[in-house]
């Protein structure tokens, strides 16, 4: 692969995010709170970061590859050290 058809970065994080400003707002599980993940990570690796809660990253995933791809109606349930469920 060569480094242009990279075109970006999606990283999933335990906790309270805001995706629309790519803000860890709180992650018990790192000690984060108001962290712009997005943003730092973006200018280490020079391409545009996206970040959103672990559970809803996972539900994402189902629901386009997953056991949720073929229903029209799917929740997903994480459960971890922390649980998390998505429509």
């Amino acid at each position: 692969m060569q480094e242009s058809e990279i075109r970006g970065i999606g990283v999933s994080i335990p906790g309270e995010i805001d995706p629309a400003s790519g803000i860890c707002m709180q992650s018990p599980r790192f000690g984060w709170k108001n962290l712009p993940f997005a943003e730092m990570l973006a200018e280490r690796v020079h391409l545009p970061v996206w970040i959103d809660d672990d559970a809803n990253a996972f539900a994402v995933a189902q629901k386009l590859s997953g056991v949720g791809r073929d229903h029209p109606n799917f929740t997903a349930l994480a459960i971890g050290a922390g649980f998390g469920c998505r429509l």
